[in-house]
């Protein structure tokens, strides 16, 4: 067995999201309450209490990375841990930690900024997100017809997020039927991510990067930017990880091919789950979010771990 833990980027995120865990799971409410201490924000109280400011980019990405954070502990403590791991957009983060990148703390103050020039371009930019459900050929093809209009994620071969300005996107979402992209979906975002119009944070983040140390992974990690192993040059992976697209199905094929063969998804919703059942249906998946989800995973490892 060789085990891949997988993290959800901004957009799994959904009101009081980590409050079934944190009122029943000591170990996941320890972990929360210390990285609090590196928030700019009151922490458990925006993931256990209804307030859609998570929706907000300064609240969302430091919440989702904290809330798999203390998932991976709590697996760790159970005795799983990972042989290697990936994440989707800031979930690389979390994927940085577990792979000894950088720590814990780092991780938080590296994402808090980050989310801080995110959230700063996409006030000036005023864009969003939309998955598109069609062959990436046929997404290409059609947004061509477009201005400021992006590929953001390939999340399958036939799921492609798209990012642009507010007009184009919903003009695209109207006429995408006449372009053969049956179906446009509205993601829960608030900025157009992996697109030109994080050039501003891009070139902000360059700068905070300069003085942040990040370490030789310990572990097999991948990366979004290319959908490979991770080889050199970490931070300009990271730095331009913002403004380019995703390869997410390219990494889990790269993780499969490398002999990977059980997926777990540490944090918020099971977005990324799916996403890997619909890649390769014959690899275990399992997704850990909730309490319940948390006792059906570790029952589930239980069974095949040799």
């Amino acid at each position: 067995m060789k085990i891949a833990f997988i993290y959800p980027g901004q957009g799994a995120q959904y009101e009081t999201m980590g409050k079934n865990l944190y009122e029943e799971n000591h170990l996941f409410k320890e972990k929360i309450d210390y990285l609090n201490q590196f928030t700019v924000f009151d922490l458990p109280e925006i993931l256990t209490k209804p307030n859609k400011s998570i929706h907000e980019t300064q609240y969302s990405q430091p919440s989702i990375l904290a809330m798999s954070l203390a998932i991976k502990e709590v697996l760790k403590q159970k005795g799983i841990v990972s042989d290697g791991s990936c994440g989707l957009s800031l979930g690389e983060y979390a994927a940085y930690v577990d792979t000894g990148v950088i720590n814990e703390e780092e991780a938080m103050h590296v994402i808090t900024n980050r989310a801080h020039f995110m959230e700063e371009a996409a006030l000036k930019t005023r864009g969003k997100m939309a998955a598109c459900l069609a062959k990436e050929e046929m997404v290409e093809k059609a947004i061509s017809h477009y201005d400021s209009l992006y590929i953001a994620n390939y999340n399958t071969e036939k799921q492609i997020v798209i990012s642009g300005d507010n007009e184009a996107i919903d003009l695209f979402s109207e006429e995408a039927k006449n372009h053969g992209v049956r179906k446009v979906i509205i993601l829960n975002t608030s900025g157009a991510f992996h697109s030109p119009l994080m050039n501003e944070a891009k070139m902000k983040f360059r700068e905070y990067l300069h003085n942040i140390e990040l370490k030789q992974p310990r572990k097999s990690l991948y990366l979004n930017t290319t959908g490979t192993h991770y080889i050199s040059d970490l931070k300009n992976h990271a730095i331009n990880q913002m403004t380019q697209p995703v390869h997410f199905y390219a990494m889990i094929n790269a993780m499969i091919k490398d002999g990977f063969d059980t997926f777990i998804e540490c944090g918020p919703s099971q977005t990324l789950s799916n996403l890997v059942k619909k890649i390769k249906k014959d690899v275990r998946v399992y997704n850990v979010s909730s309490v319940d989800t948390l006792a059906e995973t570790l029952k589930q490892m239980e069974r095949v771990r040799p």
